[in-house]
C-alpha cells in the first residue's frame, strides 16, 4: 500500500523525534496508558489491562491514531508545527520571565529589609520612618508621630517613609507580576500542551489556530518582553526579508526551517536561562 510505513514514529517525513521532548513525553505517556504498541521502548512502566490493550489492538490494528493520520495532511502537519512551536517558546519566555522576576523580587526585597535596618525604632521595636513632610509614621502605617520624644537618633540620614513605601510598592507589583506569569503557564500553557498531546482526540485546523491565538493574547507582559528579545536578536541573523501573508501568520516554513531553528539557539543563549523543556532543533520535511 502507498505510503506504508514501519511504526508509528515515521510517516511522510514527519518524525516524533522532531517534536520537543515534552511533547514526546506526553505522546508515548498517552500511547503507554491505553496499552498502544508503538515500537517505542516503554519508558513509565504503566499496568495496563488485557483488555485494554485487546481493545486498542482491535481500534488501531496497524498502529496509528487520530493525531498521526492528521499530520500526514501537509496544510494540518504545518498548523500543528506551528501551534507546538508557539507553545515551547512560550513556555520557555515564560520561564526565563519567572526567573527573571524571581531575582528583581530578591533585590527589591532586600533593599526593603536594608531600609528596615537602617530605620530608626519606638522602645519597642516598632521601625519608623519620617516623611517629607514631617510626620512619622511605623512601618505599617500608624501615624505615630505623637510619639516622636520617644524615639532617638531621629535625623535627617535615617530612611524616610516616601522611599520605604515605594521600595515596598515596587515589592508588591513584582510579587503580583511573577504570579500573572506563573498563572499563564498554569492555566494556558499547560492546557495547551496536554491538548497538543491528545492523540485520541486531536485538535482541528481551526481549534489548532484559536490555540495559538489565546497563546498570544493571553501572554502577560513580562512574557512577551522575553519572547521578543529572541525574536530581535533571530531577525538581526536570518533574512528579513517576508514573503507572503502565510509567513506572517505561520513564520517561514522551509526545509530545514532556519528561521524557526534560530530562534530556538538564540531561545538557549539568553539571560536566566530556562529549566523548562529544550527546543527542537530540527523541522521535519513534509514530502
Amino acid at each position: 500500500m502507498a505510503g506504508a510505513r514501519k511504526d508509528i514514529d515515521q510517516f511522510d517525513g514527519i518524525s516524533l523525534d522532531s517534536l520537543p521532548k515534552w511533547l514526546r513525553d506526553m505522546i508515548d505517556l498517552n500511547n503507554e496508558s491505553a496499552g498502544r504498541e508503538t515500537g517505542r521502548i516503554k519508558r513509565f512502566n504503566l499496568p495496563v489491562s488485557d483488555k485494554a490493550i485487546n481493545a486498542e489492538k482491535e481500534k488501531e490494528e496497524r498502529r496509528f491514531n487520530a493525531l498521526m493520520r492528521l499530520l500526514q495532511d501537509p496544510h494540518y502537519a504545518r498548523l500543528y508545527h506551528h501551534a507546538v512551536a508557539t507553545v515551547t517558546a512560550a513556555e520557555e519566555a515564560a520561564e526565563k520571565a519567572r526567573r527573571k522576576l524571581e531575582q528583581e523580587s530578591e533585590l527589591a526585597e532586600n533593599r526593603r529589609r536594608d531600609l528596615l535596618g537602617k530605620a530608626e525604632q519606638l522602645p519597642d521595636g516598632t521601625k519608623v520612618f519620617q516623611s517629607m513632610n514631617g510626620r512619622i509614621y511605623a512601618e505599617h502605617g500608624e501615624d505615630v508621630t505623637h510619639r516622636k520624644d520617644f524615639i532617638t537618633e531621629l535625623n535627617s540620614n535615617s530612611p524616610k517613609w516616601e522611599e520605604y513605601q515605594h521600595v515596598k510598592k515596587i515589592t508588591q507589583e513584582i510579587e503580583k507580576r511573577k504570579q500573572d506569569v506563573e498563572h499563564y503557564h498554569r492555566e494556558i500553557i499547560d492546557p495547551a500542551k496536554n491538548r497538543l498531546s491528545d492523540v485520541d482526540q486531536p485538535l482541528s485546523a481551526e481549534e489548532l489556530e484559536k490555540l495559538v491565538k489565546k497563546i498570544k493574547t493571553e501572554m502577560p507582559m513580562d512574557v512577551r518582553v522575553q519572547q521578543n528579545t529572541y525574536e530581535l536578536a533571530t531577525s538581526r541573523i536570518n533574512d528579513p526579508v517576508r514573503n507572503e501573508t502565510a509567513d506572517e501568520l505561520f513564520g517561514s516554513y522551509q526545509p530545514n526551517a532556519p528561521k524557526i531553528q534560530a530562534d530556538f539557539k538564540t531561545a538557549h543563549d539568553e539571560p536566566y536561562g530556562s529549566s523548562a523543556t529544550s527546543l527542537p532543533t530540527t523541522i521535519p520535511k513534509f514530502t
